[in-house]
């Protein structure tokens, strides 16, 4: 994996950590503490590092499955916009598959980096967050630095993608996590559990939100309403529902959820599975 004395100039400070944690505040912590609280039970926890299944087959051999966790994780994100909860909804699931070694590193651009990202992975446990300028060169150093581990890029234009692929070090897996385009929410109100709107924009920055139902006019400015038929509204594409299960059943939307969750996220695509090497062996049966 990363050897940390090669890496130590990037690592985020503790008075960095102390000071995002202070600006993030009582309120939108606890937002963050539920939220990581509800990953966990959802990824659950397998503190196994090898589990070996026999199984005997009718065409006359066995095979034995071995399975480890992937002994580290590398995430290579933006430090802005503040997609804290996509960010955990990544390094979640690598936390409750066993990985020992997570290693997230933020592309610095002119912004500072965002408090609730630094706040919401020391939430979570994670100690290595770096901090990083970007250049092809050194990305290519953390690629070298990766035979054994799972690369997670979720940069909207990656600078992994172009590199991947020439970098002399060889990742287990490797997995793209992002929007070609803007993200594209639909809220759909029919009922007085009212939401709320605050932290939806809070949570989901870059979201384009369409609501919907009969409650729609509720919403305020910053948030596009309609009069369309929930029939119609489905027949377009959205990463995002928000309302009720029923009315998710019947799109084709991969997350959707109730209010009191406003600020959370899922990806449908990862499960602990990414996260381990399968191996593999037969015999025959004599």
């Amino acid at each position: 994996m990363i050897p940390s004395r090669d890496w130590s100039q990037y690592l985020v400070s503790d008075q960095v950590l102390a000071q995002s944690y202070a600006l993030v505040g009582d309120f939108k912590r606890s937002w963050m503490k539920k939220y990581i609280a509800y990953l966990f039970s959802y990824y659950g926890h397998d503190p196994r590092t090898q589990c070996v299944s026999t199984a005997r087959e009718r065409a006359g051999f066995i095979h034995d499955t071995l399975s480890s966790p992937i002994p580290g994780v590398i995430i290579i994100a933006h430090s802005y916009p503040k997609i804290w909860n996509r960010l955990l909804a990544s390094v979640i699931p690598a936390i409750s598959a066993g990985v020992e070694h997570i290693y997230v590193f933020l592309i610095k651009n002119h912004e500072e980096p965002c408090p609730e990202i630094l706040t919401s992975l020391e939430l979570a446990g994670v100690e290595n967050i770096f901090l990083i300028d970007g250049p092809e060169t050194l990305v290519s150093n953390i690629l070298k630095s990766a035979m054994d581990a799972a690369l997670m890029d979720l940069c909207a234009k990656s600078l992994m993608q172009d590199i991947l692929f020439k970098s002399p070090g060889k990742a287990q897996k490797y997995i793209r996590l992002f929007f070609a385009r803007r993200p594209r929410a639909l809220i759909w109100t029919e009922n007085n559990r009212a939401w709320d709107y605050d932290i939806l924009k809070w949570a989901h920055p870059d979201m384009e939100f369409t609501v919907g139902g009969p409650l729609a006019h509720n919403a305020p400015s910053g948030f596009t309403t309609t009069d369309a038929a929930i029939q119609q509204l489905l027949s377009e594409q959205y990463d995002l529902f928000l309302g009720p299960e029923d009315i998710f059943r019947s799109s084709m939307v991969a997350r959707g959820f109730s209010p009191g969750m406003e600020p959370f996220w899922l990806w449908p695509e990862l499960d602990r599975s990414f996260f381990q090497i399968n191996r593999v062996y037969w015999k025959e049966i004599e």
